[in-house]
């Protein structure tokens, strides 16, 4: 049995190309995959990465019925109309706080590859060498 909670939404067009390419760019085989473990590997991708780049907290799960409280016992409402219209409030152009810019693959695995050094650098010192010196700095002077 898997955790978690059902959903069923509906996603327009645009957003259906888009959970595609996720899925295509993060180098799963979707033959096969139905459209829903599609989206489901595409929403943990993308939740993953706010994660890592800090937009969205890494929770360790005791919190859970404290944040999913909003939710208990609400089966449908005017949320998807209110999120429409501040969607539209915002226009096109808007920058949501908390959103990072998207980066190219290449620069997300310079990122990931930065995240790894620094971690070694900070926990493994005796390991730590001049060649991942090298590596390292051009990273640094990059996202730090």
């Amino acid at each position: 049995m898997q955790s978690g909670t059902v959903v069923r939404i509906r996603v327009n067009p645009t957003d259906e190309m888009s959970v595609a390419d996720v899925v295509r760019i993060i180098g799963f085989d979707y033959n096969g995959m139905s459209f829903s473990q599609a989206c489901s590997i595409a929403l943990s991708s993308l939740l993953e990465t706010m994660r890592t780049v800090g937009s969205v907290p890494r929770r360790g799960g005791f919190e859970y019925r404290e944040v999913m409280r909003p939710f208990v016992g609400r089966k449908r409402g005017r949320g998807r109309r209110d999120i429409a219209g501040v969607i539209d409030q915002l226009g096109s152009d808007a920058q949501v706080p908390g959103m990072p810019m998207v980066d190219s693959p290449e620069k997300a695995r310079r990122r990931v590859r930065y995240e790894e050094l620094k971690f070694k650098k900070e926990n493994d010192p005796l390991n730590w060498t001049e060649e991942l010196w090298e590596e390292f700095r051009p990273l640094v002077d990059e996202f730090f």
